[in-house]
């Protein structure tokens, strides 16, 4: 068994998850955010508070305005993002206080790299509903992309202070603190290897949460959950997160590199190599 400072290998993984990272919020096609539980379940939301309301219209709608957003919310699952804001923008034209739809332009403006725009539509629908945790989590994985960790579990932590009992900012947050923690370098001082393990103690905490409050059917996806058990030390679990990943993948990006980190996760497992610094 190695277990001496001098035989610890660079950490790969590190390297790794920043590339994966890429995978999960690029702001392109139809990989990017979308692919994560959490923006299934926040589209899914989206959806829902979208819905008809009084006369078949949505508040702060016509009819018109609604089957526009809808008909843009299935561009936008057709990948067809630039049409889908388009159309977007054509209903917050005709209807300024449409809340559902100027969210929904904002997510696709984020989609397309225009974040400054996104940022300012999330703004505008922010001002329409100050209490809707759908703003602050949109403008969270706004963040997210732009590798503004730190402000985005700030975010999603104002979303779970406006519903604590919702299990999806909970989540988001963690997520936004292991991506974080993963930034941190542990070996470069005792003060960043304590403030690694704070972040991913608190992420734990906020994934332990998720988990209870939708009765142990929300949790992050695979490839967060690699990197948390990764500088956990946890090797193992790590290594089965990202296979778990392939599986359930249709087609996945880097698959090669994926399969080559779990074979050395999986090396460095069996070989017992202390955790990562």
């Amino acid at each position: 068994m190695r277990n001496t400072d001098s035989a610890v290998p660079p950490r790969l993984p590190a390297a790794l998850f920043l590339l994966l990272a890429i995978q999960i919020l690029t702001p392109a096609g139809q990989a990017g955010v979308q692919s994560t539980p959490a923006a299934a379940s926040a589209k899914s939301g989206a959806e829902e508070q979208a819905a008809p309301r009084e006369g078949g219209a949505a508040l702060g709608a016509s009819k018109a305005e609604y089957v526009a957003l809808q008909r843009a919310l299935k561009l936008s699952a057709a990948g067809k993002v630039q049409l889908a804001i388009a159309m977007l923008e054509e209903a917050v034209r005709m209807a300024p206080g449409y809340f559902d739809a100027r969210l929904a332009l904002g997510d696709e403006l984020a989609k397309a790299g225009r974040y400054a725009e996104a940022i300012a539509e999330l703004e505008r629908a922010r001002v329409l509903r100050p209490d809707d945790v759908r703003v602050y989590q949109s403008f969270g994985m706004v963040l997210m992309r732009q590798q503004k960790y730190v402000l985005a579990a700030a975010v999603f932590g104002e979303a779970v202070r406006l519903n604590p009992n919702a299990p999806l900012p909970h989540m988001m947050r963690a997520v936004a603190l292991i991506y974080h923690a993963n930034t941190i370098k542990p070996s470069a001082s005792a003060s960043a290897a304590a403030d690694r393990q704070y972040f991913l103690g608190v992420a734990e905490e906020m994934l332990t949460r998720a988990s209870e409050l939708s009765g142990n059917r929300l949790t992050a996806d695979h490839l967060s959950l690699a990197m948390f058990y990764e500088m956990k030390g946890d090797r193992t679990r790590a290594a089965d997160e990202l296979e778990r990943y392939l599986q359930e993948t249709p087609e996945p990006k880097n698959e090669e590199v994926i399969r080559a980190a779990i074979k050395e996760l999986r090396h460095l497992s069996d070989e017992g190599y202390p955790p990562p610094q």
